[in-house]
């Protein structure tokens, strides 16, 4: 299969009535690398109003290769806490999202 960040070469070549003629100039392109996207930018977290929770927004990144973010992943958990991160993954054209459920006068990190 595709392996990520991996630069792969192709030639192409005609058939006809099975014959093969000649192959076109080789040419490159490198597979999307998940590592190419640089961190959103902006990131905020406001009180969302008469609920326990807040809304968290920021700037989508660009990619050094021109290629759409799929998708974002946002995680929490309570600070100090040996809890593990609860992580909330929203769609592409998502730039916010509010989290609720938490818990009044508690840091999360």
């Amino acid at each position: 299969g595709i392996q990520q960040g991996t630069t792969y070469y192709v030639w192409v070549a005609a058939i006809k009535n099975g014959l093969q003629g000649s192959y076109s100039i080789r040419r490159s392109a490198r597979s999307f690398s998940a590592s190419n996207a640089s961190a959103p930018t902006n990131v905020t977290a406001s009180p969302l109003s008469g609920q326990v929770g807040i809304r968290v927004s920021w700037t989508a990144p660009t990619l050094p290769t021109g290629l759409p973010i799929t998708g974002y992943s946002i995680q929490y958990k309570i600070r100090g806490s040996g809890l593990t991160y609860v992580t909330v993954t929203v769609g592409a054209g998502t730039t916010q999202r509010d989290i609720t459920g938490l818990q009044n006068s508690t840091q999360y990190k």
